[in-house]
């Protein structure tokens, strides 16, 4: 589901493996966060002992966000009216406000590796040395 479907109820329609679509809904203020595992019950498989009996049918959600830009500037503010305010930060003198950037992991463990006065010497520096004893 979309990332602003985790604030509302859902409604979305599941094809069964025997081709029936269920509407499956979600209560109200149900949250439904990325690889959260939900249930509905009696819509799974024949159950072993029981063919006319069926188990729970587990459902996976796989929730997709917006990438940068995809959401208009007016769109946004429109959002931000329907969420609940946001908590304020009680500012001190020695607290310092920062920016989030965009990481790469790679590229950071690359750049490490690069930056790292350990490789040209071995670690530990010139003339350290591993001795059994």
């Amino acid at each position: 589901k979309q990332w602003y479907q985790r604030r509302v109820a859902i409604t979305a329609g599941i094809t069964t493996l025997d081709n029936r679509t269920l509407i499956v809904q979600s209560f109200i203020g149900d949250i439904i966060k990325p690889r959260d595992v939900k249930c509905i019950m009696s819509e799974g498989m024949p159950l072993l002992r029981d063919p006319f009996s069926k188990g729970k049918l587990i459902v996976q959600f796989n929730v997709e966000f917006p990438e940068k830009g995809d959401i208009p500037s007016a769109t946004l503010q429109q959002i931000e009216t329907l969420l609940p305010p946001r908590e304020p930060i009680e500012k001190k003198p020695e607290m310092e406000e920062v920016m989030l950037s965009d990481y790469d992991a790679s590229a950071s463990a690359h750049q490490a590796y690069a930056d790292d006065s350990d490789d040209e010497n071995g670690p530990g520096g010139p003339g350290v040395q591993c001795r059994t004893q």
